[in-house]
């Protein structure tokens, strides 16, 4: 197995990208039922729910492949919050500020998150490779 440290950056990107379509595709098709007959902010709260756990796992097992991170999920989870907060706010500015469509309202949301998103993940998953890195490089006394 590839050490998740030694990878390079454009391979994780890349998985992160492709993990974020099949999310994206999941969660966007659950949300375009959903508004069927709920609401469209509890649509997309709900939609989102289910992302975060795609996302968790997709994240810990394929896009950066780290075993033994403590306390991910609960990391995630609040990666996701703040996520969430800002991505509601950008659907009621779409659709109700803009006065553009509700069923486009997540597609807005996600393209200016998605960057937010990838740099704290990458935070949490890295972070203990970062510092195995380290101590690996002081001596031991």
């Amino acid at each position: 197995m590839i050490d998740p440290g030694a990878q390079p950056l454009f391979s994780r990107v890349f998985r992160f990208l492709l993990s974020g379509a099949g999310n994206t595709v999941l969660s966007y098709g659950l949300y375009l039922v959903l508004i069927g007959f709920l609401p469209y902010w509890l649509s997309y709260s709900l939609a989102f729910a289910f992302g975060v756990a795609y996302s968790y796992f997709m994240f810990r097992y394929f896009v950066f492949r780290a075993k033994g991170v403590r306390h991910a999920y609960v990391r995630v989870v609040l990666i996701y919050a703040i996520q969430y907060l800002l991505g509601l706010a950008l659907v009621r500015v779409w659709v109700e500020l803009l006065a553009q469509p509700e069923w486009l309202a997540p597609v807005f949301a996600t393209a200016l998150s998605l960057p937010f998103t990838y740099y704290m993940s990458s935070r949490v998953f890295l972070r203990r490779l970062d510092a195995s890195d380290e101590s690996a490089s002081e001596p031991n006394v």
